[in-house]
Protein backbone atom coordinates (compact mmCIF):
# COMPACT_ATOMS: atom_id res chain seq x y z
CA UNK A 1 0.00 0.00 0.00
CA UNK A 2 2.79 2.46 0.82
CA UNK A 3 4.43 1.87 -2.57
CA UNK A 4 1.11 2.44 -4.38
CA UNK A 5 0.56 5.57 -2.28
CA UNK A 6 3.98 6.97 -3.27
CA UNK A 7 3.29 6.18 -6.92
CA UNK A 8 -0.11 7.88 -6.62
CA UNK A 9 1.45 11.02 -5.14
CA UNK A 10 4.03 11.07 -7.94
CA UNK A 11 1.31 10.59 -10.57
CA UNK A 12 -0.69 13.45 -9.02
CA UNK A 13 2.38 15.72 -8.90
CA UNK A 14 3.14 15.00 -12.57
CA UNK A 15 -0.49 15.37 -13.68
CA UNK A 16 -0.90 18.69 -11.85
CA UNK A 17 2.34 19.98 -13.35
CA UNK A 18 1.35 18.86 -16.86
CA UNK A 19 -2.04 20.57 -16.50
CA UNK A 20 -0.40 23.76 -15.24
CA UNK A 21 -2.00 23.40 -11.82
CA UNK A 22 0.98 22.52 -9.63
CA UNK A 23 1.17 26.02 -8.12
CA UNK A 24 -2.60 26.46 -8.11
CA UNK A 25 -3.48 23.37 -6.08
CA UNK A 26 -3.83 23.32 -2.32
CA UNK A 27 -3.79 19.64 -1.35
CA UNK A 28 -5.23 18.01 1.70
CA UNK A 29 -6.83 14.76 2.79
CA UNK A 30 -10.41 14.39 3.96
CA UNK A 31 -9.31 11.76 6.50
CA UNK A 32 -6.39 13.08 8.52
CA UNK A 33 -5.01 9.78 9.79
CA UNK A 34 -4.56 6.36 8.23
CA UNK A 35 -7.24 3.84 9.25
CA UNK A 36 -5.94 0.60 10.81
CA UNK A 37 -4.40 -1.83 8.31
CA UNK A 38 -4.79 0.88 5.64
CA UNK A 39 -8.40 -0.12 5.08
CA UNK A 40 -10.96 2.17 3.47
CA UNK A 41 -12.06 4.92 5.88
CA UNK A 42 -15.48 4.51 7.45
CA UNK A 43 -18.10 7.25 7.11
CA UNK A 44 -17.70 7.91 10.84
CA UNK A 45 -13.95 8.46 10.35
CA UNK A 46 -14.59 10.90 7.50
CA UNK A 47 -17.11 12.72 9.69
CA UNK A 48 -14.66 12.82 12.62
CA UNK A 49 -12.22 14.72 10.39
CA UNK A 50 -14.85 17.06 8.92
CA UNK A 51 -14.17 19.94 11.36
CA UNK A 52 -10.47 19.96 10.38
CA UNK A 53 -11.38 19.95 6.70
CA UNK A 54 -13.77 22.86 7.24
CA UNK A 55 -11.04 24.81 9.06
CA UNK A 56 -8.72 24.29 6.10
CA UNK A 57 -11.40 25.42 3.66
CA UNK A 58 -12.07 28.47 5.80
CA UNK A 59 -8.36 29.35 5.79
CA UNK A 60 -7.65 28.59 2.13
CA UNK A 61 -11.02 29.64 0.64
CA UNK A 62 -10.69 27.53 -2.52
CA UNK A 63 -12.59 28.34 -5.69
CA UNK A 64 -12.54 24.68 -6.69
CA UNK A 65 -12.09 21.43 -4.80
CA UNK A 66 -10.93 18.56 -6.97
CA UNK A 67 -12.39 15.51 -5.22
CA UNK A 68 -9.91 12.71 -5.85
CA UNK A 69 -11.94 9.53 -5.43
CA UNK A 70 -15.05 8.36 -3.65
CA UNK A 71 -14.04 9.28 -0.09
CA UNK A 72 -13.21 12.85 -1.00
CA UNK A 73 -16.43 13.15 -2.99
CA UNK A 74 -18.55 11.69 -0.17
CA UNK A 75 -16.94 14.07 2.32
CA UNK A 76 -17.42 17.18 0.20
CA UNK A 77 -20.77 16.37 -1.46
CA UNK A 78 -22.45 13.51 0.44
CA UNK A 79 -25.36 13.16 -2.01
CA UNK A 80 -23.28 13.33 -5.22
CA UNK A 81 -23.20 9.58 -5.77
CA UNK A 82 -20.30 7.77 -7.36
CA UNK A 83 -17.28 9.29 -9.06
CA UNK A 84 -18.18 7.53 -12.31
CA UNK A 85 -21.62 9.21 -12.34
CA UNK A 86 -20.37 12.60 -11.09
CA UNK A 87 -17.20 12.96 -13.19
CA UNK A 88 -17.29 15.88 -15.58
CA UNK A 89 -19.78 17.83 -13.49
CA UNK A 90 -19.08 20.93 -11.44
CA UNK A 91 -21.06 20.63 -8.21
CA UNK A 92 -21.81 23.74 -6.14
CA UNK A 93 -21.13 22.69 -2.56
CA UNK A 94 -21.84 24.69 0.58
CA UNK A 95 -18.90 24.87 2.97
CA UNK A 96 -19.12 26.38 6.45
CA UNK A 97 -17.08 29.57 6.57
CA UNK A 98 -17.33 30.08 2.81
CA UNK A 99 -20.22 32.40 1.99
CA UNK A 100 -20.48 31.20 -1.59
CA UNK A 101 -19.27 27.65 -0.99
CA UNK A 102 -16.99 26.22 -3.66
CA UNK A 103 -17.13 24.14 -6.79
CA UNK A 104 -16.37 20.45 -6.37
CA UNK A 105 -15.03 18.63 -9.42
CA UNK A 106 -15.11 14.84 -8.95
CA UNK A 107 -12.40 12.75 -10.58
CA UNK A 108 -10.55 9.51 -10.07
CA UNK A 109 -8.20 8.90 -7.16
CA UNK A 110 -4.58 8.58 -8.36
CA UNK A 111 -4.41 4.98 -7.05
CA UNK A 112 -7.39 4.12 -9.26
CA UNK A 113 -5.72 5.82 -12.22
CA UNK A 114 -2.65 3.65 -11.62
CA UNK A 115 -4.76 0.48 -11.65
CA UNK A 116 -6.91 1.48 -14.66
CA UNK A 117 -4.49 3.68 -16.55
CA UNK A 118 -5.86 3.11 -20.08
CA UNK A 119 -9.38 4.28 -19.23
CA UNK A 120 -9.02 6.44 -16.11
CA UNK A 121 -5.75 8.11 -17.13
CA UNK A 122 -7.17 10.09 -20.07
CA UNK A 123 -10.31 10.97 -18.07
CA UNK A 124 -8.17 12.20 -15.18
CA UNK A 125 -6.14 14.37 -17.57
CA UNK A 126 -9.36 15.82 -19.07
CA UNK A 127 -10.68 16.68 -15.60
CA UNK A 128 -7.48 18.51 -14.66
CA UNK A 129 -7.40 20.32 -18.01
CA UNK A 130 -11.00 21.45 -17.43
CA UNK A 131 -10.05 22.99 -14.09
CA UNK A 132 -7.05 24.67 -15.73
CA UNK A 133 -9.25 26.19 -18.44
CA UNK A 134 -11.66 27.50 -15.79
CA UNK A 135 -8.78 29.15 -13.91
CA UNK A 136 -7.54 30.68 -17.16
CA UNK A 137 -11.02 32.04 -17.92
CA UNK A 138 -11.35 33.52 -14.42
CA UNK A 139 -8.00 35.25 -14.82
CA UNK A 140 -8.93 36.61 -18.28
CA UNK A 141 -12.10 38.05 -16.74
CA UNK A 142 -10.04 39.94 -14.15
CA UNK A 143 -10.31 37.56 -11.20
CA UNK A 144 -7.27 36.18 -9.46
CA UNK A 145 -7.01 32.40 -9.22
CA UNK A 146 -5.14 31.17 -6.13
CA UNK A 147 -1.46 30.29 -6.17
CA UNK A 148 0.03 28.02 -3.51
CA UNK A 149 3.57 26.85 -3.10
CA UNK A 150 5.80 24.87 -0.82
CA UNK A 151 4.40 23.32 2.34
CA UNK A 152 1.15 25.27 2.20
CA UNK A 153 0.26 23.33 -0.93
CA UNK A 154 0.52 20.01 0.86
CA UNK A 155 -1.39 20.37 4.12
CA UNK A 156 -2.39 17.06 5.61
CA UNK A 157 -0.34 14.92 3.25
CA UNK A 158 2.30 13.93 5.78
CA UNK A 159 -0.35 12.85 8.27
CA UNK A 160 -1.72 9.98 6.24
Amino acid sequence: HRHEERLGVRLLDEALAEAGLAERAFRTNVVKCRPPTNREPLPSEREACRAYLELEFDRVRPLVALALGSHALASLVPLAGTVSRSRGKWIAAPMPGLEQGCWVVPTWHPAYVLRRRQVAGPEFAVDLATVRRAFDEWERSGHVAPVYSGESARAGEGER
